[in-house]
């Protein structure tokens, strides 16, 4: 098990880059507005995860994202935007945390257009 260290520093794209922008306006919102919060509810769902790898049960998402918790956030993002309903259901804490990082609800969406 990998502990749940996030960075103190983050390089979020290149200089002058949109990515850097646009990723530093969102994570800067998202994380001033309750780090402690954020930082909890990652490292609950990662260690969740990992146990459940370790046990062979069923996930929502690859193994992959087992392998530390920056690839948990990377493997959880993708499963937000591709089956976000199966990511609100399991991890609904989590889907709270990126719903305001993204800024956008892609479940709600999806339970829009049926």
């Amino acid at each position: 098990l990998i502990p749940f260290d996030p960075p103190k520093q983050v390089r979020l794209g290149a200089n002058n880059s949109v990515d850097m922008v646009v990723s530093f306006r969102n994570a800067h919102d998202w994380m001033m507005d309750s780090p402690e919060t954020a930082a909890a509810v990652f490292k609950a769902a990662y260690e969740h995860f990992c146990k459940r790898v370790e046990r062979w049960q069923d996930t929502i998402m690859d193994h992959y994202a087992a392998e530390s918790p920056a690839e948990f956030f990377a493997v959880v993002s993708e499963a937000f935007i591709e089956t976000p309903a199966a990511v609100r259901a399991a991890y609904p804490d989590v889907y709270t945390q990126l719903t305001r990082f993204y800024r956008q609800d892609p479940a709600a969406r999806a339970d829009h257009t049926r």
